[in-house]
């Protein structure tokens, strides 16, 4: 697996050697033809409760249309066969493929700076360029109807050209480079107009011309980014998924565009990606999107935070066409510029997708404090969310506001019986986003009043007489299921959290325990992960991060979204790779290290006696622009805060009841029970040792 962010490949033998082509941009955008006049948030509403075929016809078949959809390149087709001898090895440092083979090496790698693929050979070595099949089957054989390619010779450069919808194609270009019995392949991937071939070339060139230099920015860049953070952990295979998944994100994520369910690495079977390759909003992306936090991969980690500014007049048109009003509206389910795909609507085009989706904004100002930010994007992009998430609210016969029907993603799939009372999921969105806009604007100076009044008309959670959370009202969570939406005041949202709702964090963690696995898919694992460390218990997390590595992930690290081994894990049947459960694996084992949310850090929050004495290490960020260092070597903890301006802490206390801290150089003194936290302030650093 190789990619920047723009361009990605797979490389794998299926009999001969293959290297499958991909371009994140690479998207057929074409609107389904169900998108009219008629497609608006009234008209699903009213059909949804009058007319249950209408409401499908209009607004789940159109998800059965080809497009829109992510389309792969092609296949680099090699004539040589991959023997059982021969060896595939990924340098994740130097994100750079080897292939080792008796009939001659082959490398290649992505330029981390560059949209310019480079493969070396040996000079005689031979190869052709296929495409994918589908472009030019017609709709009812699921292609996308288009003319043959074909592939033209333009100077030193070969070209696949494959015309598209509209005027656009989208290109291929090979350059070859000898030097003495080695070969250099050059490979630029463009969409767009002809004019797009003039800059894809000038980009090939300036790599093999100055190929010493790119080379150098390409290391530079990946050291850069594996040097932010690291963790240490006693569990080889847990260490060797962790470090993949960070390379994936990487892979990902620095480019122009956030990584969709298969990022830059399109499926490659003959056949459209599953789900259209597109944007999930109701987990997918969010889980994508929470991992380089704590990592500190703040440049890559931007990119979904810019890719939904930019786009701000897409949302207000989304808005304003859909549902008739001011402010931004963002799909559940979409295409790569934001058209909305359909597919079951009652998520897929539930306004409070976009309200998760946005809290990649509060994420970010919380862990940089970058208050630009939080003035000029993060305050502006919510409120203009909220502005037309009201517009949709009215007040019940209580008082209370509401949509006036609700789901809970994705309880009982696409049936009658999925529309519910008001769920917990919709109400924890609505009570988050009136609670960030409060914090958002106190925080700014601003008058809040508004939101305050708005917030206060939310109803609580509703919960069954033992206090457990329901997923509506009348509707336990009972049977075992791939989501938690019922929960995600808790973890995801963070507006319960262990210090003051340990009982009832307990106790939800407990309900999903007892009706177990069964229905789970690969994120629900690194999802349930999660949530244990949230709770302070590390430990308990543990058992979830080795069931998703023995039964979900391919040895090169892929997540296959199903317990493809029939190892007993799960009973699902869906074997399709995605990416977030890889990046909620990264986060999870973040979280075993390094607790940091409401202005509380906690430092290997309850991990095993075992990991101690055998040593567990990290280097990681928390809330509030700190960075946190961590060790336990042979049972003796460690560790040190930073911060670059004056802070306070509570610090939660798992050392014992007398202890005491270095604070900016000086001995100071705490007693506390464990499990209790204490208020630290502080201008650069804290420091602790047990030895």
């Amino acid at each position: 697996m190789l990619g920047n962010g723009t361009l990605g490949s797979l490389i794998y033998g299926d009999k001969n050697l293959k290297f499958a082509l991909d371009l994140v941009s690479l998207w057929d955008e074409r609107p389904e033809k169900e998108i009219d006049e008629s497609f608006t948030y009234q008209n699903m509403v009213d059909w949804m409760r009058t007319d249950w075929n209408r409401y499908l016809e209009k607004f789940d078949r159109s998800y059965s249309h080809p497009y829109p959809s992510k389309i792969n390149a092609g296949t680099l087709f090699f004539e040589r066969e991959v023997l059982d001898e021969d060896e595939f090895d990924l340098d994740l440092a130097e994100a750079k493929l080897d292939f080792r083979s008796a009939q001659g090496n082959i490398s290649a790698l992505i330029f981390a700076q560059s949209p310019v693929m480079m493969i070396d050979m040996p000079k005689d070595e031979k190869y052709i360029f296929l495409p994918p099949p589908y472009p030019n089957k017609s709709e009812e054989e699921g292609g996308l109807g288009y003319q043959e390619g074909e592939i033209l010779s333009d100077g030193d450069f070969k070209v696949f050209r494959q015309p598209m919808y509209g005027k656009q194609n989208y290109y291929v270009l090979f350059y070859e480079k000898i030097s003495g019995d080695r070969k250099h392949l050059f490979i630029n991937i463009s969409l767009g107009e002809e004019s797009v071939l003039h800059a894809g070339k000038a980009q090939i060139l300036k790599v093999a011309n100055h190929e010493k230099d790119s080379l150098a920015d390409h290391r530079r860049y990946w050291n850069a980014y594996d040097a932010t953070s690291f963790v240490s952990l006693p569990e080889e295979k847990m260490m060797d998924l962790y470090d993949k998944c960070r390379y994936f994100f990487a892979c990902n994520s620095h480019g122009d565009y956030p990584m969709s369910l298969q990022g830059v690495w399109t499926k490659n079977d003959g056949h459209l990606p599953p789900w259209h390759g597109d944007y999930h909003n109701d987990i997918n992306l969010e889980m994508s999107y929470e991992s380089y936090l704590k990592s500190g991969n703040f440049k890559e980690g931007k990119v979904l935070c810019d890719y939904l500014w930019e786009r701000r007049q897409v949302w207000r048109e989304f808005s304003q066409k859909f549902a008739c009003c001011d402010g931004y509206l963002i799909p559940g389910v979409m295409s790569q510029g934001g058209i909305p795909l359909g597919g079951w609507p009652m998520y897929a085009l539930n306004p409070n997708c976009g309200i998760w989706l946005a809290k990649c904004f509060d994420d970010y100002y919380r862990y940089t404090l970058d208050r630009r930010f939080l003035k000029e994007r993060a305050f502006p992009f919510l409120a203009g969310l909220e502005k037309s998430i009201y517009h949709l609210l009215h007040e019940d016969e209580e008082g209370y506001l509401t949509y006036g029907w609700s789901a809970s993603p994705e309880m009982n799939d696409c049936t009658p019986a999925a529309i519910l009372g008001q769920s917990n999921w919709e109400l924890s969105l609505l009570h988050y986003l009136y609670k960030t806009l409060i914090f958002f604007g106190k925080e700014l100076g601003k008058d809040t009043k508004d939101y305050e009044t708005k917030e206060g008309k939310l109803r609580p959670y509703w919960k069954d007489e033992e206090g457990n959370m329901l997923i509506a009202p009348g509707l336990p969570y009972d049977v075992s299921h791939r989501h938690f939406s019922h929960l995600l005041m808790e973890k995801n949202l963070g507006l319960l959290n262990p210090i003051h709702d340990k009982a009832q964090l307990e106790k939800d963690i407990g309900v999903l325990q007892k009706y177990g696995t069964d229905q789970w898919v690969g994120f629900s694992f690194t999802e349930m992960a999660q949530f244990c460390a949230y709770a302070l218990n590390s430990e308990a997390a543990i058992p979830y991060l080795r069931a998703f590595e023995d039964g979900f992930v391919l040895p090169n690290g892929f997540h296959l979204n199903m317990d493809y081994q029939h190892k007993g894990y799960s009973s699902i049947s869906s074997p399709a790779f995605t990416l977030e459960a890889n990046m909620g694996y990264i986060k999870a084992v973040n979280d075993l290290c390094l607790y940091s949310h409401d202005n509380v850090v906690a430092i290997f929050p309850k991990i095993p006696e075992e990991w101690k004495e055998k040593g567990i290490s990290f280097r990681l960020f928390g809330e509030g622009a700190i960075s946190v260092k961590g060790k336990y070597e042979q049972s003796h903890l460690s560790f040190d805060i930073e911060s670059k301006k004056p802070s306070a802490i509570l610090l939660w206390n798992n050392i014992g009841t007398h202890f005491s801290l270095l604070v900016d150089g000086k001995a100071k003194f705490f007693e506390a029970k464990i499990g209790e936290t204490v208020e630290i302030t502080f201008r650069r650093s804290i420091q602790y040792s047990s030895i």
